[in-house]
């Protein structure tokens, strides 16, 4: 069985010096401290115990006593063949007083972070529902908004605005009803908020054929990604054409979007009503949604990615514009062993895209996942 050697030690910055000693050998088939990803269309993997790569953490307190914690996975400086080294600083983004109690928690947090204090992630997010139908005196227009479980809202409106709590998927109903008992109907719709995946379904009908068909599409949510969707109709057929059509007998049908963002695996599910007919009049309670920058009430730590090149060059994200495509999460965070300077120390899973910068020179970090370790104020 391979030993992989996992060298880890802290060094605390607030101290001048600090001898590295590294923990005692680790007994394990895999590497406990990694990180895959791609840098500019190549595939790299660093290890640590392998090709003299070894596990580095330290912490330290701003002026304004905010701690950051730090990883370093590198390659010795003693080693000839040099490769990519990769740091992640993770930085409290809550003022702390100087008496305050520190909680590694408010740091590592599992789920979105922000990347460079770019994107306010909160928990609630403000959405707005609008009927694609008119406003008309004599209709009513009743809403139902749940999470599945105790969050139930209702509102008889036009338009319905709330606050919903990031993370939840809630369902949202519309009931129609034209008042002259012509056109009574309902359609649900299914939104995460807080998700940045989110799109529509556009419909229309092809005005070319004499038969009821109709084409569909859905905007691209954002520029930076390539995404998969899968359409699936009332008759159980399936497509994944990103702007297919299809031939309808007169009817109300209800037409699945599924959009699968292929770099974050992040999706989306749309629901579409339509009223195949002939004549001018069409009764569906298809709505609108529009989505308002999340509330920033609670806020998670920042995460700083900084790439050394194989002539020592680094490379920092905080250099750079990031672009919509960009994410930064922790997975899942756990203890780990006490270092040698009597710290303890936590293993933190995480995965992110990114874009570094030093000077005009940029790169691309893409599909990166890993485990890495840091130190912190006992």
């Amino acid at each position: 069985m391979k030993k992989s050697l996992v060298g880890i030690s802290a060094v605390l910055i607030l101290v001048t010096s600090c001898k590295k000693k590294e923990l005692p050998v680790q007994d394990s088939e895999e590497p406990v401290f990694f990180i895959s990803c791609n840098v500019d269309g190549i595939d790299h993997r660093l290890e640590a115990g392998n090709s003299d790569y070894y596990m580095n953490t330290s912490w330290s307190k701003d002026s304004l006593n905010n701690y950051n914690l730090r990883g370093d996975l590198e390659q010795a400086t003693t080693t000839s063949n040099q490769n990519y080294g990769l740091s992640i600083l993770f930085n409290n983004t809550e003022l702390i007083g100087s008496t305050s109690m520190f909680d590694v928690a408010k740091i590592l947090n599992s789920g979105a972070h922000l990347l460079n204090d770019e994107i306010n992630y909160g928990t609630k997010q403000t959405i707005s529902f609008i009927p694609r139908k008119s406003i008309e005196t004599t209709a009513t227009y009743e809403w139902m908004i749940t999470d599945g479980q105790t969050d139930v809202r209702t509102s008889q409106d036009y338009e319905y605005s709330d606050d919903l709590t990031i993370g939840k998927t809630y369902s949202v109903s519309l009931k129609y009803a034209d008042g002259n008992g012509g056109c009574v109907t309902t359609h649900t719709n299914v939104f995460k908020a807080g998700s940045r995946l989110q799109t529509k379904i556009v419909a229309s009908r092809d005005t070319t054929s004499l038969d009821l068909r109709y084409n569909f599409s859905y905007p691209l949510p954002y520029s930076g990604s390539s995404f998969n969707c899968t359409w699936t109709f009332d008759d159980g057929s399936t497509t994944n054409i990103k702007k297919p059509s299809k031939l309808f007998m007169p009817g109300t049908y209800v037409i699945r979007l599924m959009v699968v963002d292929i770099t974050t695996n992040d999706t989306c599910v749309s629901y579409y009503q339509l009223n195949a007919t002939d004549n001018n009049f069409v009764c569906d309670a298809n709505y609108t949604a529009t989505f308002e920058p999340v509330v920033n009430s609670t806020m998670f730590s920042s995460a700083t990615v900084f790439l050394k090149d194989f002539d020592g060059t680094v490379y920092s994200s905080k250099l750079a514009t990031q672009p919509s495509s960009s994410n930064f999460e922790i997975i899942s965070v756990s203890d780990y062993k006490v270092n040698s300077n009597g710290q303890p120390t936590k293993a933190v899973n995480f995965r992110f895209n990114c874009v570094v910068q030093n000077g005009q020179k940029q790169k691309s970090i893409t599909n990166a996942t890993g485990v890495f370790a840091v130190a912190y104020k006992p």
